[in-house]
């Protein structure tokens, strides 16, 4: 349950559950519980607020409860303390009579709270500028808010318009100089990097029904890492798909878009981004419940829009039209081939600006040689 209850587990992110003053404590996505706790307690109040509906909301408002209850928040619980006060106080629901008799017991018990855990208030709130947790917070914060402020798509940073976007794995590599890269945009400036794979939609019946018929289970499939009860997810998806072919649901039937199918990795301009994002919810409801989705999205829209005008078309020496290449004849399993150090000519004598895919269990060395040649000014 630490994968839903805590931040990411990795040891290169800066809020995660690992360490002494948080482990064991909820936190979810947020960078330590009393964050966490106050979200939660804005939250119960917030639903608390539709009194009328306080029945239906009931079992959100039991859940919100247990984890401000279980954040060990001090935080959390002189929130939820004064908040409350607050709320009764504003609230008509309540008689005045009642709410004078509810906020002098809530008075006395915050009074009692405060005498009784005196040190821990000095500790966590009278003092904290004193200790190492205040400038160490203050840190977290702006690395996190910078981070936010130079994301290319969700921060501010969208406002700067980049000419270009690039979606690349972290199994890529760039095979081309800095310098090479940015000459050959600047010279294509205004083309969408895309790669169509036409061939293979129209051939292949798994990708036409990706879309069309309802994928209901698929994120259930390899939840568990029970491997009888993700066989048994499984078994239970071939069977909805199963009724469905036979039932013949068509799903994109009244569908105004053409659905298209190739590799997720592109390079597109700011104005196509900006058409994808204008299209969110029509993605969400058109690849709901759909498989592998992100081979189809992008250039859906893309097809669908004047950007069909603008699709780059020059792919030559193994480049697809997204300037990758990847070597497909080789991989097994459904996965790409792993480039080796013995594939570094091949890699030099390609168009392509970027390659798939790499890995260092399988050879170290051939990354190792491409950074090296990228990093003297040499293009592979």
């Amino acid at each position: 349950m630490k994968y839903i209850l805590y931040n990411d587990s990795n040891e290169d992110v800066y809020f995660n559950f690992n360490d002494y003053f948080h482990n064991r404590r909820i936190y979810s996505t947020f960078m330590e519980p009393s964050y966490m706790a106050a979200f939660a307690v804005g939250a119960f109040y917030y639903l608390l607020s539709f009194w009328n509906e306080r029945k239906k909301n009931l079992w959100l408002l039991a859940l919100l409860l247990t984890i401000i209850i279980v954040s060990f928040s001090s935080t959390a619980y002189g929130a939820f303390g004064i908040t409350g006060l607050l709320f009764i106080s504003s609230t008509k629901e309540i008689k005045r009579s009642w709410k004078i008799v509810i906020i002098f017991v809530g008075c006395i018990g915050l009074l009692l709270f405060a005498v009784s855990f005196r040190e821990t208030l000095d500790a966590v709130l009278f003092s904290k500028s004193l200790t190492g947790s205040a400038s160490t917070r203050a840190r977290w914060n702006n690395e996190a808010f910078d981070a936010f402020l130079t994301s290319p798509l969700w921060g501010i940073g969208y406002d700067n318009h980049y000419d270009y976007y690039h979606i690349i794995s972290g199994a890529d590599l760039p095979i081309k100089t800095n310098s090479y890269i940015d000459s050959f945009f600047e010279k294509n400036n205004g083309l969408e990097f895309i790669d169509f794979d036409d061939e293979k939609l129209n051939a292949d019946p798994e990708i036409s029904r990706r879309t069309r018929i309802y994928h209901l289970l698929q994120n259930l499939r390899r939840i568990s890492p029970n491997k009888h009860l993700n066989n048994a997810f499984i078994f239970c998806e071939r069977v909805l798909l199963l009724i469905q072919i036979i039932l013949r649901v068509d799903r994109t039937k009244k569908l105004d878009w053409t659905i298209k199918y190739g590799s997720q990795w592109v390079s597109i301009t700011d104005g196509l981004v900006k058409e994808i994002l204008s299209k969110k919810a029509k993605i969400r409801s058109v690849f709901k419940y759909t498989n592998c989705a992100d081979e189809l999205f992008i250039q859906t829209v893309a097809y669908n829009s004047d950007f069909r005008h603008k699709i780059y078309k020059g792919s030559t020496r193994e480049a697809m039209n997204n300037m990758r290449i990847v070597d497909w004849k080789r991989g097994k399993n459904g996965s790409p081939y792993t480039f080796r150090e013995d594939d570094f000519s091949t890699l030099g004598n390609t168009d392509a600006l970027f390659a798939r895919k790499f890995s260092q269990e399988i050879d170290k060395s051939i990354i190792v040689k491409i950074t090296d040649y990228l990093e003297d000014g040499v293009t592979a």
